[in-house]
């Protein structure tokens, strides 16, 4: 089924890029340029997945990555919802460090959004920015995760695990906090797709493929945690490094 489906998945994400092209080159709205670079991840997929192309495939993540960047100066800070700029994940996992870099100083400005994101995922974005691309004090970073802590009250959030294994240069708690997540990840799937909540297109995508998952790794390998060949929701043809140098203004022309 999803050789059937997934050209038809690329070609909506074509459809839509063009699209959302005009305003995201004028002025966007924040979740316009959310869904801009959603439709880049779906396209990635397609690519990995109906052609095993895992180059095309990190070139549409660099392209949702770019294109975020150059929208988001036009949007005012305010109106930033942080956990949901999965494209500073796209960046990372295209091994475009320097536009996650860029994106890390932009978001960073984001203040909580109460109405539209959890306060531990803002949180957790804070910290990936500042303790990895910001070169924030330790101290900083450090009170991001007591906050997340206090938020979450007790509760599983395995990327407070992840965070803290970074902080503390804990590759084992990493590996056991990865997998937990990973885990967490599958559960959810699996029930968005017994109670057919998300769409086939979301679950064939986005659903085979964790962007994020892939980011944290590459995080963790520049940590020099040593990490497995093979994970969950991962494909091991995109954990290669494929070196190559995207055009950073493509996301414009090529769709």
């Amino acid at each position: 089924m999803a050789d059937y489906y997934l050209p038809i998945f690329r070609k909506n994400a074509y459809l839509e890029l063009a699209e959302l092209l005009p305003a995201l080159l004028a002025q966007p709205k924040f979740d316009q340029l959310v869904s801009f670079a959603q439709a880049y991840r779906i396209k990635a997929c397609g690519f990995l997945f109906a052609d095993f192309d895992p180059h095309l495939c990190l070139h549409d993540l660099s392209r949702s990555g770019r294109a975020f960047l150059f929208a988001l100066p036009k949007i005012d800070p305010k109106a930033y919802v942080v956990s949901r700029a999965e494209a500073f994940f796209d960046a990372i996992a295209a091994n475009d460090q320097s536009c996650a870099a860029d994106l890390a100083g932009y978001l960073a400005k984001g203040d909580f959004q109460r109405n539209f994101e959890y306060e531990e995922d803002y949180l957790y974005y804070q910290f990936l920015f500042h303790f990895f691309f910001l070169k924030s004090e330790a101290a900083v970073c450090r009170g991001f995760l007591d906050r997340i802590e206090a938020v979450i009250e007790g509760a599983e959030y395995p990327r407070l695990d992840i965070c803290t294994a970074f902080m503390d240069d804990e590759a084992e708690d990493f590996e056991d906090a990865f997998t937990l997540l990973l885990d967490e990840r599958e559960a959810f799937y699996r029930a968005k797709r017994e109670d057919e909540s998300l769409t086939e297109e979301l679950l064939l995508t986005e659903g085979k493929f964790f962007v994020e998952g892939l980011a944290l790794l590459r995080l963790a390998e520049r940590k020099g945690f040593p990490v497995q060949d093979e994970y969950l929701f991962v494909p091991s043809p995109v954990r290669r490094d494929i070196s190559a140098s995207f055009d950073a203004d493509s996301w414009r022309t090529t769709l």
